[in-house]
């Protein structure tokens, strides 16, 4: 079993790891003024991203994964301890995980550059997944949208992650996807939905482009042989509070899922745990997909006195945590726990 790191002070590690690299760049490693000089290129390919073999993925007959919602703080870079001390923790649960998921919002402000933040969610992330190859999908923070309103590349999230490459001409990392074991998994960048971004300033080059990704999500799901098919990507489809981009992604890439048998949809955004009642066309059906959100950071939202959209199954704010996926050929089952171990919720197809 693998030894979890203790986050004692996490102001100090953050400060401790950071000055190991030496370096040009001044990052604040904590709430207590600690500063170190990093490079922020030193920490690029540090958390690995190479596919696990389905060999070593089914030998004990099964397939597992984690899965953590977005990471960046509320107020301080310190914060990125308690995200390495929750990492820790899903993998003293799970350890036997072959890979992790990550839904974006790494950072606040990440699109392009933002060398602190960055440098500090390395220093408590790359050891908490030193051997679990781990697979991200870019969000809002690690784009720069630009004045045109034409969504901006998360320059930073593409230098620091080595992620497959299979994707549409252009947008390779932004979407891609890969086979382990049971699990099929494709990774959006949901970002290009908000319908204030696009892909090109010129209407007709911006339409071409998005029928050329729509095109390569529906083949590529539609390809898959492996018993389950997962979609990850940060904003939600179902969403606890809907908005423009939610609509804009269930007249879009709902219809996608839900002709080509998507099981489980995981994504962030909106900082809460969260599942939805198995859903196609938007209304119940048992085979229908589930979406699940979740939130692994300090930055808590609370829903307490609002009404819930109906397509909910489970909500639960102002908390941290992560998700245990396991599948076999004939089962899915995916359970959300709180940052101290406590089983929150558990769904299984």
């Amino acid at each position: 079993m693998r030894t979890s790191r203790k986050f004692v002070c996490g102001s100090l590690l953050a400060a401790l790891l950071l000055a190991g690299c030496g370096g040009s760049v001044s990052a604040a490693a904590g709430g207590d003024g600690a500063a170190a000089d990093v490079p922020l290129e030193s920490w690029f390919g540090s958390i690995s991203s190479a596919v696990p073999s389905d060999e070593a993925a089914l030998a004990d007959g099964r397939t597992v994964a984690l899965f953590f919602g977005d990471v960046q703080p509320e107020a301080s870079i310190s914060e990125y301890a308690e995200v390495g001390a929750l990492i820790d923790a899903a993998r003293e649960d799970a350890p036997e995980a072959d890979f992790a998921m990550q839904c974006g919002d790494i950072t606040n402000t990440g699109g392009a550059g933002t060398p602190e933040e960055w440098g500090a969610f390395f220093a408590a992330a790359a050891p908490a997944l030193e051997g679990l190859p781990t697979f991200f999908a870019p969000g809002n923070h690690e784009c720069v949208p630009t004045a045109d309103g034409v969504g901006g590349k998360p320059e930073t999230y593409l230098k620091a992650f080595d992620l497959p490459a299979n994707g549409p001409a252009g947008y390779e990392e932004e979407y891609y996807s890969f086979d382990c074991g049971d699990l099929h998994v494709v990774s959006l960048s949901s970002n290009y939905l908000d319908p204030s971004e696009d892909y090109a300033a010129d209407e007709d080059e911006n339409a071409r482009i998005a029928g050329e990704i729509d095109a390569w999500i529906e083949a590529d799901l539609a390809g898959a042989d492996r018993p389950w098919k997962i979609v990850l990507m940060h904003q939600p489809a179902y969403a606890v509070a809907g908005d423009s981009t939610a609509a804009a992604m269930r007249a879009r890439w709902v219809p996608i899922f839900d002709r080509t048998g998507v099981d489980l949809v995981l994504c962030g955004h909106q900082h809460e745990m969260m599942r939805t009642f198995p859903l196609k066309d938007g209304v119940d059906d048992p085979q229908g997909l589930v979406e699940v959100m979740g939130n692994a950071s300090q930055k808590n939202y609370e829903t307490s006195g609002t009404v819930p959209p109906d397509f909910i199954a489970f909500e639960m704010g102002g908390i941290s945590g992560w998700h245990k996926i396991t599948a076999t050929a004939e089962t899915l089952r995916i359970e959300a726990f709180a940052a101290d171990g406590r089983l929150l919720d558990a769904w299984e197809k």
